[in-house]
């Protein structure tokens, strides 16, 4: 069963009497466990689909089912309940609440879902420890890197243990270097089982992935599955 199945998705906006094609009969499977990269141009549909696999937004036509489970049917608070908990999301600008610690921040979906005190730090700590920032638990996000504020968002997508991790551009904002090393975190977690779908425009970014799926014009362009060297040598 797939995590991830689109079968003959389009999605339109209307602007007035405009209707903005975003995708068009887009059909895409994502096996449990894999690590996908989608790649293409401003406008070409990426963050639509991105939106729509993370439950954000509806197709307008055609079925999504995640996990198994038809999306489109869903009520507002049954979406919610999927994005609580079986999906992580990890950003291009972190989205840390500036004057809660690392560990409050990573702490914050556990406390959304009614986590008991306890069992919420300890399962934060868990996550902080997860991605190498333990040490750095008490700091706030001004006291931290760049590369330790993005490990902190990854800490906080992975702490109510997701079926699915999406990130949107993880590492647009930070060096080369310290880009390098978020995505061997994010190797680390597909090598431990973890499904991961990573929106990127470069390259090098996208080579990690097992599968790279081109967009353009809303439409997929072509879909690589082959494991690639390159991404041994990141």
């Amino acid at each position: 069963m797939s995590i991830i199945a689109f079968d003959s998705v389009s999605k339109v906006y209307r602007m007035g009497s405009e209707e903005i094609h975003a995708l068009r009969d887009v059909t895409f499977r994502m096996a449990p466990g894999d690590f996908t990269a989608i790649m293409g141009s401003s406008g070409s549909g990426k963050s639509t689909m991105m939106n729509i696999i993370g439950c954000l937004d509806r197709p307008t036509s055609g079925s999504y089912y995640f996990d198994g489970r038809s999306v489109g049917t869903l009520k507002e608070a049954q979406l919610a309940a999927i994005r609580r908990s079986k999906i992580g999301f990890v950003f291009q600008s972190f989205h840390l609440l500036t004057r809660a610690s690392a560990l409050e921040n990573v702490e914050m979906p556990l406390v959304y879902a009614g986590v008991s005190p306890k069992k919420r730090r300890q399962q934060a700590l868990a996550a902080l420890d997860q991605v190498g920032l333990a040490d750095r638990a008490h700091h706030r996000p001004y006291e931290l890197s760049g590369g330790q504020m993005q490990r902190t968002a990854i800490a906080r997508a992975l702490v109510n243990r997701p079926r699915l991790l999406l990130a949107d551009e993880p590492t647009g904002a930070l060096d080369s270097a310290t880009g390098h090393e978020i995505m061997a975190i994010f190797r680390s977690l597909h090598a431990e089982g973890m499904s991961i779908l990573l929106v990127t425009h470069e390259q090098e970014i996208a080579q990690c992935a097992r599968m790279i799926v081109h967009f353009r014009d809303g439409e997929i362009t072509s879909v690589t599955k082959e494991q690639r060297e390159e991404a041994a040598a990141l």
